[in-house]
C-alpha cells in the first residue's frame, strides 16, 4: 500500500529501532575514518592551564613572573602528561601497585563496580563524594606503615612522609608504563624494613655518629655498657633461670626472639652493631628480674642480689636512652619498659612502675598495638605476637592503677585487640584452631587475666571518675560481676579446683594461685573503702563480709599453695602488695570482734604474714608493713583480753550469730541480686564472718584517754562535717562517728600505697598524691605514747604508731557509739525484734574493779522468731510508675517510658525479700477501666512464676475515665484467706487509699498522700468545689482519721503504711525541712492531730531511735544530697508489742526506676491479738480483682 507521500515500504526498509542504531554507528564510522583537525595552539603548558595570554616567549612572562621558569614548554593539546585525566589515572595505577593492601581495602575485587573504578576515576560523578559511608570505613581507624601506626588525624607532615618514602622505591613510570608488585623490594611491607624504618634519612649507625660528632655523646658510653654485662657463664644462666622459672609466670616474652639476640651481642662482643642497641635494655632488664629471684647458688645471698639486679637495671635505663635516641619505637621498648615496671614492683617501687608501664603503653600504641592486626592484613603469627604483648600491658596498667588509686592509661573505647588465643606455642601452633578454656595451655591464664583486667578497668572507672556522683549500688554491680568471673573460670583455675592436670601440667597450679589470688585482691580493694563506714548499721555490710571472707580465702589458698611448692618455684609469684591487705583486712576484723567466731583463723592470717617477713633484711616499705600488722595483732590480743575479762565479771557470755542475716547453723552465699541470703552451699566466698558484741577497752591503764574524740584535720574537715555523699549512705547527724574511722583507713592508703577511696567523699578528703609524710595529723597524734601498765605497747613507731593507734580508737569509738546496747558492732534486725529491759542482777554493781565509764553488757537481744513463729512482713513501695515491669502495647502507656523492659522487676524484688505477705504498691498510674493495665499488673507479681506461692491483687484505682493515668495503689496479698474485707473509701475518687480487713481484727491500709502545693486540685467526681492541693491534702488527712477511728471503733487494730508525703522531723529530711506555710501546717496537724487521734507509732523511729533513713530521693542529684523520709508505717500503739523490725533499702538497685525506696514492717502473732474485731465483719469475704480487670 502506497504511503502518504507516496513512497512504498518493503520489509526491509520498515521503521524501527534497528534503523536508528545502524544510523548512529554509520556516522560514528565516518566521524572516525575522518582525519582528526589539527589545533593549534601558541600558549605554553602552564598558562593554558592557568587560563592566561601566553605571550608566545620561551619562557613568558607570565612563568618568569611566578619563578617558574622551567615549567614553561610549549603546550600540545592532548599529550599525556599534561591531560589531568590521564595524569590521575596513572597516579592510581602506581598508588595500587605501591600501596595494594590499601587499593584493596578501598576496591574490593568481589565488588561488582571494581571493574569500573579507574573509570569512575576518569570521569568522577557528583555522588561520588557521598559514597562513603560510617559502617564502611576501615576498621583499623588508621593507617600502619614502616611499623608504626598513625591516626586519620595524623597532620601530614608527619604521615605523609612515610608514603613517599615507599612511593620513592617505585620505578619511574612513562605513559602506559605498567609495574608488577615483584619489581619493589621484597621487604617493602614488612613492618621491621631497614627502608621504611624511619622517616629520617639516617639508620643507626649514621644517628649513633651524629650523636657523637654533634651533640657530645661520648663514644665510650656503648663499651661501657657493655661491660656491665656479667661474664658470658654467668649472664647465660641467668637467661636460662629467667626462661625456665619467671618467664612463664606473669608476662611471658617470646623467648625464640629473644635467644636469637642474645646470640647476636654475645658474638659481636664489644664491637657492637648498633642496630642491635636496641636489644640491649632487654637484656639488661631480663638479667635485673632474674638475678633478683634467683636461688642463692646462682645469684648469691639476698644482699648480694638485691645490689646486682638494682645495677643491671640502671644499665637498662641507660641503655634504653640510648637505643631511643637511634632508632625508632620497636618491640624491644615495649617490653623493656613493661619488664621495667615489673622489676619495680619487686623492689616495692610501685609510683616509679606506674611511670615506666606508661611510657611502655605510649610506645606500643605508637606501634599501633591497640588496634588489632587482623583488622590490618598481617599474618596470624605478627598478630598473635602483637596480641600478647597488648594483653600483658592491659593487665599491668589496671593492676598497677588499681593498687595506685590512679587513672588507667588504656580505654577500651579506644582499642580493637583480642586477647591471646588459646595455644601453647604461637610460632608452631595453628592459630586458626585454638583451643578451647577447658583445656588448659600457658595462654590460658593470659586469657583470663584478660578477662579480669577489664572488671580491673570498669573498677578504676568508679573510684576515678569525677563527672557524675559514684554510687553504691555500681560497687555491687561490679561485685556480681566479679563473682560471676569466679564461678565462670575453668575448672582447672577454679577456687575449689580440678587438680588432675597439676603434675602433668605443673605451670596450672601457679597461674591458678596468681589468678585466684589476684581475684581476691581485687574484690577486697573494691570493697575496702567501705569497710568501716557506718558500723552501727547493715548497710555496708556486704563489703564488710566480702573483705573479710576475701581475706581468709586468700589465706587459705595461701597456705595450701605453700605447703606443695618450694621457695625457688615461689619467689617469682610473690606478691607482697596483696599479701598484705589481706593480713591488714585481718587484723581490722581482729579490732572489730576481737573473739569473734572466726578470730582465731584471722590471728593465723597475721602469724603466716609476720612469719613470713622474719627477716634480718628487710626494705623500708615491708618493715613498715610488719610493724603495722604487728600492731593490730598486738591490740587485738588486749581488747580480747579486756573484753574476755569484763565478760566474766558481768556473768554473762554474749553470744551473737557469726552473720548478722542468718542462724548460726547456716554458711551464707551472695546472690546476684545483691542480697545476702542464707544458704546451705558455699558460694565463691567461703567462711562466715562473726559479729561478737565486745565492750570498749577500759582506759585506766592509758596515758591519754582514747575516747576522747581527737580533733579533724584540715584536709578532712569537708568529708567529716557530713558532705553530700554519692555511695548510697545520706549524711546525717551521725554521719561523723560512722565515717571517720574510715576516712582514717582512706588517708592512710592514699599515703602509703595511694589505693583508692569512696570519691563520694569529696576530693578536699584527700591528701594530694606523692604527699612524702602524714603532715596534718596533730589532731590525731597523741602527745604521749599509750602505755598498757608498765610495757610499751610494740609495734610501730614515730608517726606510723600515732596514726594506727588513732585509727583503731575511731574504730572502737565509732563501733560503740553506733550500737544501740553500747557494745555490739554490727546491730542488727536480731538486735531489734525487742528492746532490751534492763538485768538488775548484771548491774548490781558487782564488777567494782571496772573503770566508772565501762558500761555493762545487756542481754543478748531476742533472736527473731522463725516462719513458725507466724511472722506477718509487709512490703511498701512507691513504684513512681510501674510501666517498666507492665507487658502493655505502646499504645496503653502514655509516656515517654517503653513498656516491659524490666518485666521481672517487682517478682525479682519480692523473691530477693523472701516473698513478703503483703506487697503494697503506690503510684500504679491505672484507672478503672484501663483492663489491660490491671490484668498486667497481676501478672507482674507472679511474674515466671515456678513453683512459689501465687499472689491475690487487690485495686483501688483512679475512676476518671479519660485524662492521665495519675493515683492508684494495689495490695497483693499472698494468703487470700487472711483477707475478710477489701474496700475503698466512698470520699476519695482518684485510688488513694485501700483498706484489707483481716479475720484475725487487723486492718491493713495502703495509703498514698497527697503531695501538697498551691495548684488547683478538682474533684474528678465533681462533688467537691476546687481548692488548692495543700488544702485537700490536709481534709485527706482528716477524712483517713475518720475512716480509721470508725475501724477502731470496730475493734480493728491499725497497721498504715505508704507514702505519706509528709517528713515527720528535721531528721527525716536532707538538706533542709520545708518549715515555711501551708507545709508546716499540715505537719502540725499531722503530727498534733492525725498520729495522737489514733494512738499511732512511727514504728522506724520507736526502733531505731535518730539513725537516718530515707525513702525519697531527689533524681539527677547525688544520692543523699535531696532526700526525705516520706514513706513509712504507722502502727497502733497496741500492736507494738507484735512488731519486730522496720527496714528501708536505700540501694538505687533495689530502688530500680523509681524515685522512692521499698521498706518492709515485720510483725509477729497477728492471728493472736487480745481484741477481737467486731465479728459481724468475719462472715463477709473479699474478692480480689482478677487478672483480667
Amino acid at each position: 500500500m502506497p504511503s502518504k507521500n507516496g513512497a512504498h515500504m518493503t520489509p526491509e526498509s520498515t521503521p524501527g529501532p534497528s534503523n536508528g542504531v545502524r544510523r548512529k554507528a554509520e556516522e560514528e564510522e565516518l566521524r572516525l575514518s575522518k582525519k582528526p583537525r589539527t589545533r593549534v595552539s601558541y600558549s605554553c603548558g602552564e598558562c593554558h592551564r592557568r587560563k592566561q595570554k601566553c605571550d608566545r616567549q620561551v619562557p613568558c612572562s607570565h612563568c618568569i613572573a611566578r619563578k617558574v621558569p622551567e615549567l614553561c614548554k610549549a603546550y600540545t593539546p592532548g599529550k599525556t602528561d599534561q591531560d589531568i585525566h590521564v595524569r590521575l589515572a596513572r597516579l592510581e595505577h602506581i598508588v595500587e601497585t605501591a600501596l595494594p593492601q590499601y587499593w584493596v581495602q578501598g576496591h574490593t575485587s568481589g565488588s561488582p563496580d571494581f571493574s569500573s573504578d579507574r573509570r569512575r576515576s576518569i570521569s568522577p560523578g557528583l555522588e561520588d563524594g557521598n559514597r562513603s559511608q560510617p559502617e564502611e570505613e576501615d576498621p583499623c581507624g588508621g593507617m600502619f606503615e614502616s611499623g608504626r601506626w598513625f591516626g586519620k588525624s595524623a597532620s601530614g607532615s608527619v604521615a605523609a612522609p612515610v608514603v613517599l618514602e615507599q612511593l620513592q622505591h617505585v620505578e619511574k613510570l612513562s605513559a602506559g608504563d605498567s609495574i608488577s608488585i615483584n619489581q619493589l623490594p621484597a621487604d617493602i611491607f614488612h613492618p621491621e624494613s631497614r627502608l621504611l624504618s624511619t622517616l629520617e634519612p639516617q639508620n643507626a649507625a649514621d644517628k649513633l655518629k651524629l650523636l657523637i660528632s654533634d651533640y657530645g655523646f661520648s663514644p665510650t658510653k656503648v663499651p661501657e655498657l657493655i661491660n656491665e654485662l656479667p661474664p658470658r657463664h654467668l649472664s647465660t644462666r641467668l637467661v636460662d633461670h629467667y626462661f625456665s622459672a619467671v618467664n612463664w609466670t606473669r608476662y611471658p616474652i617470646p623467648e625464640r626472639d629473644f635467644r636469637a639476640s642474645y646470640a647476636a651481642i654475645c658474638a659481636e662482643g664489644m664491637m657492637l652493631n648498633p642496630n642491635n642497641i636496641r636489644f640491649l635494655p632487654l637484656l639488661f632488664v631480663v638479667l635485673a628480674i632474674s638475678i633478683r629471684l634467683a636461688p642463692e647458688h646462682v645469684g648469691g645471698d639476698e644482699r648480694t642480689r638485691k645490689v646486682t639486679s638494682s645495677r643491671y637495671y640502671w644499665s637498662s635505663r641507660r641503655a634504653l636512652i640510648i637505643a631511643a635516641a637511634i632508632q625508632p619505637d620497636c618491640f624491644e621498648m615495649v617490653l623493656t619498659r613493661m619488664l621495667s615496671a615489673r622489676f619495680l614492683i619487686l623492689d616495692r617501687r610501685m609510683t616509679e612502675s606506674w611511670n615506666q608501664l606508661g611510657a611502655a603503653v605510649r610506645t606500643a600504641q605508637a606501634l599501633g598495638l591497640h588496634r588489632d592486626g587482623a583488622d590490618m592484613g598481617m599474618d596470624l603469627v605478627q598478630v598473635e605476637k602483637r596480641r600478647r604483648i597488648w594483653s600483658h600491658l592491659y593487665h599491668a596498667d589496671r593492676s598497677i592503677a588499681l593498687v595506685l588509686g590512679r587513672p588507667i592509661a588504656i580505654q577500651d573505647v579506644y582499642t580493637s585487640t583480642l586477647p591471646p588465643s588459646n595455644v601453647d606455642d604461637f610460632a608452631t601452633s595453628d592459630l586458626r584452631q585454638p583451643l578451647p578454656l577447658t583445656t588448659p595451655t600457658l595462654s590460658t591464664f593470659m586469657i583470663l587475666r584478660h578477662t579480669l583486667a577489664g572488671i580491673m578497668g570498669r573498677m578504676s572507672h568508679h573510684f576515678q571518675q569525677v563527672r557524675s556522683a559514684s554510687h553504691y549500688s555500681d560497687v555491687l554491680a561490679l561485685d556480681d560481676e566479679l563473682l560471676k568471673f569466679m564461678r565462670s573460670l575453668p575448672s582447672y583455675y577454679a577456687v575449689d579446683p580440678d587438680i588432675s592436670l597439676d603434675q602433668s601440667h605443673p605451670y596450672i597450679p601457679v597461674h591458678r594461685f596468681l589468678l585466684v589470688t589476684e581475684i581476691l585482691f581485687v574484690r577486697i580493694s573494691l570493697h575496702r573503702p567501705y569497710l568501716l563506714r557506718r558500723l552501727g548499721s547493715d548497710r555496708y555490710l556486704r563489703s564488710r563480709k566480702a573483705c573479710f571472707e576475701s581475706a581468709l580465702t586468700d589465706y587459705r589458698i595461701r597456705r595450701a599453695f605453700l605447703a606443695t611448692t618450694t621457695k625457688e618455684a615461689r619467689d617469682p609469684i610473690a606478691s607482697a602488695y596483696r599479701e598484705f591487705q589481706a593480713a591488714m583486712v585481718s587484723g581490722i576484723y581482729l579490732v572489730l570482734y576481737p573473739r569473734g567466731n572466726d578470730a582465731d583463723s584471722m590471728h593465723a592470717v597475721l602469724d603466716t604474714f609476720l612469719k613470713n617477713h622474719d627477716q634480718k633484711e628487710l626494705d623500708e616499705t615491708t618493715r613498715r608493713e610488719v610493724n603495722i600488722i604487728q600492731f593490730l595483732k598486738d591490740r587485738s590480743m588486749q581488747m580480747a583480753g579486756a573484753a574476755g575479762s569484763d565478760s566474766t565479771s558481768n556473768h554473762k557470755r554474749v553470744n551473737v550469730s557469726a552473720n548478722p542475716l542468718e542462724s548460726p547453723s547456716k554458711q551464707v552465699t551472695f546472690a546476684p541480686n545483691h542480697q545476702v541470703i542464707p544458704s546451705s552451699t558455699a558460694g565463691p566466698v567461703l567462711s562466715n564472718v562473726p559479729s561478737l558484741s565486745i565492750t570498749p577497752v577500759p582506759t585506766a591503764g592509758y596515758a591519754h584517754p582514747p575516747a576522747r574524740p581527737p580533733a579533724i584535720p584540715h584536709h578532712m574537715q569537708a568529708v567529716e562535717s557530713g558532705s553530700q555523699s554519692g555511695t548510697g549512705s545520706p549524711p546525717g547527724g551521725d554521719v561523723d562517728s560512722e565515717s571517720t574511722a574510715q576516712t582514717l583507713l582512706d588517708q592512710w592508703c592514699n599515703i602509703f600505697s595511694g589505693g583508692p577511696t569512696d570519691d563520694s567523699a569529696g576530693a578536699t578528703s584527700r591528701l594530694p598524691w606523692g604527699t612524702p609524710g602524714l603532715a596534718d595529723l596533730s589532731g590525731w597524734i597523741p602527745a604521749t605514747s599509750p602505755i598498757m601498765g608498765n610495757d610499751p605497747l610494740p609495734g610501730l613507731d614515730g608517726s606510723d604508731w600515732s596514726y594506727w593507734e588513732s585509727l583503731v580508737n575511731q574504730i572502737r569509738r565509732a563501733s560503740a557509739q553506733a550500737s544501740p546496747f553500747g557494745d555490739s558492732i554490727i546491730p542488727t534486725s536480731r538486735d531489734m525484734s525487742k528492746r532490751p529491759r534492763s538485768d538488775p542482777a548484771s548491774s548490781s554493781g558487782s564488777d567494782t574493779a571496772a573503770p566508772k565509764k565501762t558500761r555493762t553488757i545487756p542481754p543478748p537481744p531476742e533472736p527473731i522468731p522463725g516462719p513458725q513463729a507466724n511472722l506477718t512482713r509487709i512490703l511498701s513501695w512507691n513504684v513512681e510508675t510501674p510501666v517498666p515491669f507492665l507487658q502493655l502495647p505502646p499504645r496503653k502507656v502514655g509516656t515517654s517510658v517503653a513498656p516491659g523492659t524490666r518485666l521481672s522487676l517487682l517478682r525479682d524484688l519480692l523473691i530477693r525479700h523472701d516473698l513478703p505477705d503483703f506487697v503494697c504498691l503506690q503510684e500504679v498510674r491505672a484507672r478503672q477501666t484501663d483492663k489491660a493495665w490491671i490484668s498486667a499488673l497481676h501478672n507482674a507479681a507472679n511474674y515466671h512464676r515456678k513453683g512459689g506461692p501465687k499472689y491475690s491483687m487487690y485495686t483501688a484505682l483512679n475512676q476518671a475515665k479519660t485524662g492521665q493515668r495519675h493515683f492508684g495503689v494495689v495490695t497483693y496479698v499472698k494468703d487470700r484467706e487472711r483477707v475478710a474485707i477489701a474496700r475503698e473509701v466512698d470520699w476519695d475518687a482518684e485510688g488513694r487509699v485501700l483498706i484489707l480487713e483481716m479475720k484475725s481484727g487487723w486492718a491493713l491500709v495502703n495509703v498514698y498522700a497527697l503531695n501538697g502545693s498551691e495548684y488547683m486540685w478538682r474533684d474528678l467526681t465533681l462533688k467537691s468545689a476546687p481548692k488548692t492541693r495543700n488544702e485537700r491534702k490536709r481534709e485527706f488527712n482528716r477524712l483517713l482519721l475518720q475512716e480509721c477511728r470508725a475501724m477502731q471503733e470496730r475493734g480493728l487494730r491499725l497497721v498504715l503504711t505508704g507514702d505519706f508525703n509528709i517528713s515527720l522531723t528535721k531528721r527525716d529530711c536532707v538538706p533542709r525541712l520545708r518549715t515555711e506555710h501551708p507545709h508546716s501546717l499540715a505537719r502540725k496537724e499531722f503530727n498534733d492531730e492525725f498520729i495522737p487521734g489514733l494512738d499511732l507509732v512511727d514504728v522506724y523511729r520507736a526502733l531505731h531511735g535518730d539513725r537516718p533513713a530515707f525513702s525519697w530521693f531527689a533524681k539527677g542529684k547525688p544520692q543523699g544530697a535531696d532526700c526525705a523520709r516520706v514513706d513509712y508505717a504507722l502502727v497502733e500503739r497496741s500492736l507494738m508489742d507484735s512488731v519486730v523490725d522496720s527496714t528501708y533499702f536505700e540501694d538505687s538497685t533495689e530502688r530500680g526506676h523509681s524515685d522512692h525506696a521499698p521498706f518492709i514492717l515485720t510483725l509477729q502473732d497477728l492471728h493472736v491479738l487480745k481484741a477481737a474485731p467486731d465479728p459481724s465483719i468475719l462472715h463477709l469475704s473479699a474478692e480480689p480483682t482478677s487478672s483480667n480487670g
